[in-house]
């Protein structure tokens, strides 16, 4: 989508919202080509103590359950290095709910590789 390619590059990873003639564009709409947009960021950082409390969460969970926990996380959550790599060492499946930032990163992409090599599909670029 529009959004995964503008965040694809953005470090630190950042959100980012669609606007068109101030109205903003959710998931699934169709737009007419060309179309003129404007495009507002937002940072996307936790605090140590969110980091601490959802990498307890990672490691508590049952390995049944590791996968949905990870999807249902905030996207401060999906898109913070750490969290991301810990989520993708338990379930490589996870990489693909990861933030576009996080499934471009290196480190992150070679961890879901090495658990499961048809991860590399869900990898940005």
């Amino acid at each position: 989508t529009l959004k995964e390619k503008l965040l694809e590059v953005r470090k630190p990873p950042q959100g980012v919202r669609l606007f068109v003639g101030g109205v903003e564009l959710q998931e699934g709409n169709a737009l007419p080509s060309p179309v003129e947009c404007t495009a507002v960021f937002y940072n996307l950082e936790l605090t140590q103590q969110e980091r601490r409390r959802i990498l307890g969460l990672l490691s508590r969970r049952r390995l049944r359950f590791r996968n949905k926990c990870f999807e249902s996380f905030s996207e401060k959550a999906r898109a913070d290095e750490q969290v991301v790599l810990r989520a993708v060492r338990r379930d490589p499946q996870n990489i693909q709910h990861a933030h576009p930032a996080c499934r471009n990163d290196y480190k992150i992409v070679l961890a879901a590789v090495e658990g499961n090599p048809a991860c590399l599909k869900h990898a940005s670029a």
